[in-house]
Order: C-alpha cells, then sequence, then structure tokens
C-alpha cells in the first residue's frame, strides 16, 4: 500500500513538471512577427521580443523559448549547430525577390553582365541571387563578362540608394519592393527570382523565406500544446491573408517593429503560408 501511496505521489509530481501553463514563443520584430498576429492577445502564449536573429539565436540555444519564426537561412545555422534540439515544423511565407531598377531593358539575368548589383550580405536574397547567377553562368566579377555584387549592411540602405538615384540595381522583397516603387514612378520589378529558380527546378518548386522552429524537447514532451500551437498560427495566416486591413491595424497597435507601411496593401502582397510539408522545399532552400 505505501509502495502504491510513493508511485501515485510520483506520478502526479512529474505530470505538475511536464505540465507547462504557456508556450514561450519567441518573436523576432518585424516581418517574422506577421505570423503570429492573431495570437499575441491569447493568455496561453507568453511572448518575448526580440531585435535581431542572434538573439532569437541565443534564446533558443539556452532553452528560453519553445517556438519561433525566422529565416530560414538563420533556421539553417540553428538546425546545423543544434543538432536534433530543434526542428523545421511549417514554412511560414515564400520568397518574393525581385531585381529593382529603372532599366527598362532589363529582361534576363544576361542583361546584367557589367552591372553592380545591391544586396544584403548573407541574407536569402544573396544566397539565391549568388545561386542564380551560378546557374546562368555568370561569374562575379566587376567587368563586363561578370555582375559584381555590392554589400549593404541592411534593406534600408538600399531602398535608400535607390530612391537617390545612387543605386541602379537591387534585389529586394516586400515590403521594401512596394516602398521603393512608391517614391519613384522610373523604378520596377525586372526580374523575379522565384521565377528564374522555377525555370531551373520547375512550377511547383518554392524557396522557403522564413519558417516556424521549434525547440524539439517542446515538440516532444508537450504534444497537445504543439498541436494547438500549429493550429493557432495556421489560422493567424489564414485571417492575415483573409483581412489584410484589420491584420495592418493589429500589427501596429501591437509595436513589435513592424513598420508603418505594412499597409493592407503590402501584407495582401506578401508570400504568406503555412506548409508542413517541408523536407523537399527546405532542403532546397538551404542545400542549394
Amino acid at each position: 500500500m505505501k509502495k502504491k501511496l510513493l508511485l501515485l505521489v510520483f506520478l502526479m509530481i512529474s505530470h505538475l513538471i511536464m505540465a507547462q501553463e504557456k508556450t514561450r514563443v519567441g518573436v523576432l520584430k518585424g516581418a517574422c512577427a506577421i505570423p503570429f498576429t492573431y495570437i499575441l492577445a491569447n493568455p496561453l502564449y507568453e511572448f518575448t521580443y526580440y531585435n535581431s536573429a542572434d538573439e532569437i539565436a541565443k534564446a533558443i540555444k539556452a532553452g528560453l523559448i519553445d517556438v519561433t519564426n525566422i529565416s530560414s537561412v538563420a533556421a539553417e545555422k540553428l538546425v546545423t549547430q543544434l543538432k536534433g534540439q530543434v526542428s523545421v515544423s511549417a514554412v511560414t511565407s515564400n520568397t518574393g525577390f525581385c531585381i529593382i531598377t529603372s532599366d527598362g531593358d532589363l529582361t534576363s539575368f544576361s542583361g546584367l553582365l557589367g552591372k553592380q548589383v545591391h544586396i544584403v550580405k548573407d541574407s536569402l536574397a544573396d544566397k539565391l541571387f549568388s545561386f542564380l547567377l551560378d546557374k546562368n553562368s555568370i561569374p562575379v566579377r566587376s567587368d563586363e563578362v561578370g555582375v559584381e555584387i555590392v554589400y549593404d549592411d541592411n534593406n534600408s540602405e538600399i531602398i535608400a540608394g535607390l530612391n537617390s538615384g545612387l543605386y541602379e540595381y537591387a534585389v529586394l522583397a516586400e515590403p521594401y519592393i512596394s516602398s521603393v516603387l512608391t517614391n519613384s514612378k522610373r523604378k520596377y520589378a525586372a526580374i523575379d527570382l522565384q521565377d528564374e529558380y522555377q525555370k531551373i527546378y520547375g512550377s511547383d518548386k518554392v524557396i522557403p523565406q522564413t519558417v516556424l522552429l521549434v525547440l524539439s524537447q517542446f515538440e516532444n514532451n508537450y504534444t497537445s500544446d504543439y498541436v494547438r500551437l500549429k493550429y493557432d498560427i495556421q489560422n493567424s495566416i489564414r485571417k492575415v491573408k483573409s483581412q489584410p486591413v484589420d491584420a495592418a491595424n493589429v500589427l501596429n497597435e501591437n509595436k513589435i517593429g513592424v513598420s508603418p507601411f505594412y499597409s493592407a496593401k503590402i501584407i495582401s502582397k506578401l508570400f504568406l503560408c503555412y506548409s508542413e510539408n517541408t523536407k523537399s522545399d527546405f532542403s532546397l532552400s538551404l542545400g542549394m
């Protein structure tokens, strides 16, 4: 009888230890926060906000958060560094990178020969653009038979350069594309990098821009919480896509680093999605 009582107490304590009151969500301020729009007020989630992917990485390594939404490039690094400790749960947006220019004659990669193209260093845009140059047998070099890549620290620098006329060619995605096109009638989106990628691999292949990264311990030990999380995020993304006006208001009210130009019009242009079939697409984007 005493042994049974001790076993019962042990099981009760174990249950309390394994019970997680709230799912800890790491929110990277900016566009990566958008999939969380309609769960920000949900009391079942505890949100911690971060200003950079490096801060998110440290929090994940320290086990301070259960889930986050980050770029596939940042996710690649963490999956590689923390083998078995984290996993990609779903793709939350696909790429929408375009070459922005005022060059009305630009219709293909060959038209970039001898040109300078501005891009954010070590970004997914950088990786994809360099990959496509290689697939088109175009070397990265500063002469007439190659394309010179000029690196900027962030997209704001590129936008300023395009708006001032100092930059002629650059790779951007939404909402930055609309920001440039709104300020200059001479600029337009000349080449869609996703289209160029699909010319190589087929129209059914897309490259994820952001992914849901989950701590394996949370996924394995708190199954019901994990299932609820996926359901809630999927519904949040669906609602953002169907109600962009309301979503824009919610994002601006929460002050989570989403710029004011994330209007309903911009949100409707984002390649938001929710796909758990990540194996092929994710490996394509990270293993190029």
